[in-house]
């Protein structure tokens, strides 16, 4: 989103506040619509082809800091995309002041989380790490386990907010916003 787009949606600061939804903290890769291929060639996205779909990875290479750099020529499932407190804020259920208080708690807890592995920040990481640790606690010694049970519970922590605060629920989810 840029500065200029700031001034048009009342979501701006709240967006601007987050960049969760392209830094990889939410999501490992957005579909391209099949339509977009040509379009996106050469712009810098990293292309992932899975079941005959094209993704692109997070995070998003068009991201500076919370701001997508190509807002207004961004790509169909960025356009679409609604994380769950944006849609609670249009519905009324949530003011953009407690949304930006939920950004800000997940900011730090994941910073959290970073400080006990650092990289964990990011979904892909995470899910690699929360495995890594899953192995030590079944097969370490009780020093290894006490480790693993200390670097895993702030990622445990992260990831129920994420899906509290800010994951759309699957059965809310139109299917045409797809992210993994």
């Amino acid at each position: 989103m840029s500065a200029a787009s700031s001034a048009v949606d009342p979501l701006s600061p709240l967006c601007l506040s987050c960049g969760m939804c392209c830094d990889g903290t939410l999501h490992l890769r957005a579909a391209l619509d099949a339509d977009e291929r040509d379009r996106y060639a050469g712009s810098g996205f990293e292309y992932v082809e899975l079941e005959n779909r094209l993704y692109f990875d997070q995070p998003c290479r068009q991201l500076c800091g919370t701001a997508c750099s190509i807002y207004a020529a961004r790509p169909k499932v960025c356009r679409r995309y609604r994380c769950e407190i944006v849609r609670d804020v249009e519905t009324g259920d949530m003011s953009i002041g407690d949304a930006i208080g939920h950004v800000e708690t997940a900011r730090a807890l994941c910073a959290t989380a970073e400080t006990t592995m650092p990289g964990v920040g990011m979904s892909r990481t995470r899910g690699l790490a929360r495995a890594e640790c899953a192995n030590q606690l079944d097969h370490g010694d009780g020093g290894e386990r006490a480790a693993a049970a200390a670097r895993l519970l702030p990622m445990i922590a992260l990831d129920e907010y994420l899906a509290r605060w800010f994951r759309v629920k699957k059965d809310q989810a139109p299917a045409s916003e797809e992210r993994a």
